[in-house]
């Protein structure tokens, strides 16, 4: 049988989060692997109460403290800690950032084979998109690498299958980061991008949608755009009152107490696999069609008869 783990990292600043995560997974997804917490310089006597529930925990040391573009780089950056040999212990993992909530099956993810991670909507370029003085040569030397034009990942949901991790894959990352430093605009995003340049697979949006996907990309209203999941990225946070979500990440957050990590939940819903191939290729259809249904709809013939049923149906 397949081992399989689900991990998240948290400094003492967001285990709050971390926990509603977890509950997330347990009772809506259903997860029946491993859970884990990766603890970024956490007081034990804080880590206690996940490891009551059953998850797994461990501790990681902050190994760069300086961070680009605002962003405190330490925790973040914690993630390439995923990518060690003693996670070897497990075939697949399913990384997911803390700021999410799920209310469906992730087994789709779990299945091995390679790297894949939700799009970020954007190119290579945008992930270093603020380069600080004195870094030109290097900025000219990455374009000279990569195509800057490639679409890139967003690494908070990555699902990969450990034979991706090599011995000196940490080494590498860490190299990574350091030789582009003051390029980086989303820290682990660019690297974890250049490490898997050309090898990573597109899991569907809907499996953690962010939040301008539905509207900006495919055309569907938020209301109207289904999901598995939801990445509640941007402010205000979704632990902040202000945020429409933050009664349902409540209510999960208070569920994090009943968790028993050796009893699987049954998921609250299963979308088959029919279901998400069709969900995905609707996507794609309705976001190629939209363009050509704009400009139909604007036709005078059409506005026009549109008009006379409006008169019609009042």
């Amino acid at each position: 049988m397949t081992r399989r783990l689900l991990v998240t990292v948290a400094d003492e600043n967001y285990l709050e989060a971390a926990r509603q995560l977890f509950a997330s997974v347990h009772f809506e997804a259903g997860w029946s692997g491993d859970l884990m917490l990766l603890a970024h310089q956490v007081p034990d006597a804080q880590l206690e109460p996940f490891r009551e529930r059953g998850i797994l925990v461990r501790g990681v040391d902050a190994w760069h403290d300086r961070a680009p573009s605002g962003y405190h780089a330490s925790p973040i950056l914690s993630k390439f800690f995923l990518f060690t040999p003693e996670f070897r212990e497990w075939d697949r993992v399913l990384y997911l950032d803390g700021d999410m909530m799920f209310w469906a099956s992730l087994d789709g993810l779990a299945r091995p084979g390679g790297f894949r991670a939700i799009s970020d909507r954007t190119d290579l370029a945008w992930q270093f998109r603020n380069p600080a003085e004195g870094t030109a040569e290097r900025q000219a030397e990455l374009g000279q690498r990569y195509d800057l034009r490639r679409e890139a990942f967003n690494t908070g949901l990555m699902a990969f299958s450990t034979d991706v991790i090599r011995d000196d894959t940490l080494t590498e990352l860490q190299q990574l980061y350091l030789r582009y430093e003051g390029l980086h605009a989303n820290a682990d995003q660019g690297v974890l991008n250049l490490y898997f340049y050309e090898r990573w697979r597109r899991v569907p949006d809907f499996y953690a949608a962010l939040r301008h996907v539905p509207a900006r990309h495919f055309f569907v209203p938020k209301h109207a755009f289904r999901t598995i999941g939801r990445h509640f990225v941007g402010h205000p946070r979704v632990w902040h009152q202000e945020n429409p979500w933050h009664e349902e990440w409540k209510r999960s957050l208070a569920r994090f107490d009943l968790i028993d990590a050796t009893r699987p939940q049954p998921p609250a819903r299963v979308w088959s696999d029919w279901e998400i191939r069709r969900y995905w290729a609707w996507l794609h259809i309705h976001r190629a069609l939209h363009p050509a249904w704009q400009r139909l709809r604007t036709w005078p013939p059409l506005r026009r008869l549109r008009g006379a049923w409006r008169k019609l149906s009042n």
